[in-house]
């Protein structure tokens, strides 16, 4: 899972890598191993993203936006 910020949203030129997940699916259609299908909401100072990992499990991770910039 990466992320890629803009400080004038045209130019995207900062990207980190924030999670990485080699996990083995049930090997049903199209389950791939990373996650997918993201969600972000804003809440205070954090970023919190939210997503499926294979279609099998719920994924959450929480990002300080002061570490974005």
């Amino acid at each position: 899972m990466f992320i890629t910020v803009s400080d004038d949203g045209i130019t995207f030129d900062k990207t980190w890598l924030l999670l990485h997940i080699d996990r083995k699916s049930d090997g049903g259609v199209y389950k791939f191993g990373g996650p997918q299908y993201f969600r972000t909401v804003i809440v205070g100072e954090h970023l919190w993203i939210v997503y499926s990992i294979t279609k099998e499990k719920i994924g959450l991770t929480k990002v300080p936006v002061e570490a974005l910039k």
